[in-house]
Protein backbone atom coordinates (compact mmCIF):
# COMPACT_ATOMS: atom_id res chain seq x y z
CA UNK A 1 0.00 0.00 0.00
CA UNK A 2 1.26 3.48 -0.89
CA UNK A 3 0.14 6.67 0.93
CA UNK A 4 0.57 10.08 -0.64
CA UNK A 5 -0.08 13.46 0.94
CA UNK A 6 -1.55 16.10 -1.34
CA UNK A 7 -2.16 19.28 0.63
CA UNK A 8 -4.41 18.25 3.52
CA UNK A 9 -5.85 15.32 1.53
CA UNK A 10 -4.63 11.81 2.21
CA UNK A 11 -4.88 9.42 -0.73
CA UNK A 12 -4.52 5.68 -0.19
CA UNK A 13 -3.60 3.75 -3.30
CA UNK A 14 -3.77 -0.02 -3.67
CA UNK A 15 -5.96 -0.69 -0.63
CA UNK A 16 -7.21 -4.28 -0.70
CA UNK A 17 -10.26 -3.78 1.53
CA UNK A 18 -13.50 -3.58 -0.40
CA UNK A 19 -15.77 -0.59 0.17
CA UNK A 20 -19.39 -1.21 1.07
CA UNK A 21 -21.73 -0.84 -1.93
CA UNK A 22 -22.96 2.68 -2.58
CA UNK A 23 -26.67 3.14 -3.07
CA UNK A 24 -27.76 4.76 -6.31
CA UNK A 25 -30.48 6.62 -4.40
CA UNK A 26 -29.36 9.68 -2.40
CA UNK A 27 -30.30 9.75 1.26
CA UNK A 28 -33.04 12.28 1.93
CA UNK A 29 -32.16 14.32 5.00
CA UNK A 30 -33.61 17.69 5.98
CA UNK A 31 -31.02 20.42 5.80
CA UNK A 32 -30.96 22.75 8.78
CA UNK A 33 -29.35 26.12 8.07
CA UNK A 34 -27.08 27.81 10.64
CA UNK A 35 -29.20 28.98 13.55
CA UNK A 36 -31.14 25.73 13.68
CA UNK A 37 -34.37 26.76 11.94
CA UNK A 38 -35.68 25.40 8.67
CA UNK A 39 -37.14 28.07 6.42
CA UNK A 40 -40.22 27.10 4.38
CA UNK A 41 -40.22 27.56 0.61
CA UNK A 42 -41.75 30.89 -0.43
CA UNK A 43 -45.40 30.93 -1.44
CA UNK A 44 -46.33 31.60 -5.07
CA UNK A 45 -46.77 35.26 -5.90
CA UNK A 46 -50.40 36.27 -6.09
CA UNK A 47 -51.63 34.09 -3.25
CA UNK A 48 -50.76 32.96 0.25
CA UNK A 49 -49.97 29.60 1.73
CA UNK A 50 -47.55 26.88 0.74
CA UNK A 51 -46.60 26.23 -2.86
CA UNK A 52 -49.64 24.79 -4.55
CA UNK A 53 -49.61 21.60 -6.60
CA UNK A 54 -48.97 22.21 -10.31
CA UNK A 55 -52.69 22.05 -11.16
CA UNK A 56 -53.33 25.01 -8.85
CA UNK A 57 -50.84 27.43 -10.35
CA UNK A 58 -49.35 28.48 -13.64
CA UNK A 59 -45.87 29.60 -14.59
CA UNK A 60 -44.68 32.82 -16.19
CA UNK A 61 -41.62 33.20 -18.45
CA UNK A 62 -40.57 36.77 -19.28
CA UNK A 63 -38.13 38.01 -21.91
CA UNK A 64 -37.46 41.64 -22.82
CA UNK A 65 -35.13 43.95 -24.67
CA UNK A 66 -33.60 45.71 -22.87
CA UNK A 67 -33.38 43.62 -19.72
CA UNK A 68 -35.70 44.82 -16.95
CA UNK A 69 -36.51 44.12 -13.32
CA UNK A 70 -39.85 42.32 -12.93
CA UNK A 71 -42.63 43.24 -10.51
CA UNK A 72 -45.86 41.22 -10.21
CA UNK A 73 -49.00 42.75 -8.72
CA UNK A 74 -47.01 45.66 -7.27
CA UNK A 75 -44.36 43.46 -5.62
CA UNK A 76 -40.72 43.24 -6.66
CA UNK A 77 -39.89 39.62 -7.57
CA UNK A 78 -36.16 40.26 -7.18
CA UNK A 79 -35.73 38.91 -10.73
CA UNK A 80 -34.70 40.49 -14.00
CA UNK A 81 -35.28 39.37 -17.56
CA UNK A 82 -34.64 36.93 -19.05
CA UNK A 83 -36.77 34.68 -16.82
CA UNK A 84 -36.36 31.29 -18.47
CA UNK A 85 -38.04 27.95 -17.65
CA UNK A 86 -35.40 27.22 -15.02
CA UNK A 87 -36.44 30.35 -13.07
CA UNK A 88 -40.15 30.43 -14.02
CA UNK A 89 -42.36 32.52 -11.75
CA UNK A 90 -45.18 30.49 -10.15
CA UNK A 91 -48.47 32.39 -9.99
CA UNK A 92 -52.03 31.69 -8.93
CA UNK A 93 -54.40 31.43 -11.93
CA UNK A 94 -56.13 34.63 -12.99
CA UNK A 95 -55.24 38.18 -14.00
CA UNK A 96 -51.99 39.77 -12.82
CA UNK A 97 -50.22 43.10 -13.39
CA UNK A 98 -46.72 42.59 -14.84
CA UNK A 99 -44.41 45.60 -14.44
CA UNK A 100 -41.09 45.99 -16.28
CA UNK A 101 -38.71 48.41 -14.52
CA UNK A 102 -35.87 49.90 -16.56
CA UNK A 103 -34.03 52.70 -14.77
CA UNK A 104 -36.76 55.07 -13.57
CA UNK A 105 -39.30 53.87 -16.17
CA UNK A 106 -42.12 51.48 -15.26
CA UNK A 107 -44.10 49.76 -17.99
CA UNK A 108 -47.26 47.88 -16.95
CA UNK A 109 -48.89 45.03 -18.83
CA UNK A 110 -51.77 42.71 -17.96
CA UNK A 111 -51.26 38.95 -18.08
CA UNK A 112 -53.69 36.11 -17.39
CA UNK A 113 -52.26 32.93 -15.90
CA UNK A 114 -53.97 29.58 -16.49
CA UNK A 115 -53.66 26.69 -14.04
CA UNK A 116 -51.19 24.01 -15.14
CA UNK A 117 -49.92 26.10 -18.08
CA UNK A 118 -46.84 28.18 -18.83
CA UNK A 119 -47.35 31.70 -20.17
CA UNK A 120 -44.49 33.29 -22.13
CA UNK A 121 -44.23 37.08 -22.46
CA UNK A 122 -41.74 38.62 -24.91
CA UNK A 123 -41.55 42.44 -25.05
CA UNK A 124 -39.50 45.00 -26.92
CA UNK A 125 -39.71 47.76 -24.30
CA UNK A 126 -40.20 51.35 -25.54
CA UNK A 127 -37.53 52.94 -23.33
CA UNK A 128 -35.23 55.76 -24.35
CA UNK A 129 -37.86 57.20 -26.69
Amino acid sequence: MRVSLIGALVVVLGAAAASPPVSAQPTQRPVTPPGGTVRPRPAPIGGGGAIAPRRNHGELLVFSTPSARIWIDGKDTGLATPISPRAAIRLKPGPHKLTFVVGDRRLDYNVTIEAGKTTKIVKQLPVGE
